[in-house]
């Protein structure tokens, strides 16, 4: 790729034929997604083998194809990156999001929108983040908690305690929208406070 030295872009490409050869997808689909990622996340070629390692975890622990998650990812990773979500996390996330039987392009898209809307959260959201927690809702809460994980593990220990009705409009409307609230809520209902 154009934003790889050339005299790393043998490690890129080491680490997409590994993939390929690993039978989970091309050497095309494999460099794509791999370069994409380290793009998002300002990574250099060092780290194509961790990258590369974290989508196969992804695709083996979730239900979604290497080419599912190599065309959806990139609409994601930079708001994780802004968000302080380090890839092995979202990955873990997406793999959890899938099992739950939402198709790999609406988990990438629901968590982006997740994302999204705690980088600029509407007033309804505020509110009830306020009322969970009693600070504003925003991108900060996120580094706060330590992590993305323990974050969410927050969520649901704060929720847990509400009814079951208001507890899931509540994650919704957190979230943003239908979408968000439907990739997120399976896996604020799946981590271990």
């Amino acid at each position: 790729s154009a934003t790889i030295p050339a005299e790393k872009a043998i490690e890129v490409l080491e680490a997409s034929t590994k993939a390929a050869i690993g039978g989970i997808t091309d050497v095309g689909t494999a460099t794509k997604a791999i370069v994409g990622i380290m793009n998002a996340y300002g990574m250099e070629a060092s780290n194509a083998a961790d990258v590369s390692d974290t989508l196969f975890m992804t695709v083996k622990r979730g239900q979604l194809t290497y080419e599912e998650l190599a065309n959806s990812i990139g609409t994601a990773t930079a708001f994780a990156k802004q968000a302080g979500i380090p890839i092995e996390q979202l990955g873990a996330t997406l793999a959890l999001v899938t099992t739950n039987n939402i198709a790999a392009d609406k988990a990438i898209n629901g968590l982006r929108q997740g994302l999204s809307s705690m980088m600029k959260p509407a007033t309804e959201a505020d509110k009830i983040f306020q009322s969970l927690f009693g600070e504003t809702f925003d991108i900060s809460a996120i580094q706060k908690a330590g992590d993305f994980i323990q974050f969410l593990k927050e969520i649901k220990v704060r929720t847990d305690a509400l009814q079951t009705g208001p507890r899931e409009n509540a994650l919704v409307r957190l979230f943003g929208d239908i979408r968000a609230g439907q990739a997120l809520l399976g896996v604020v209902d799946n981590v271990e406070a």
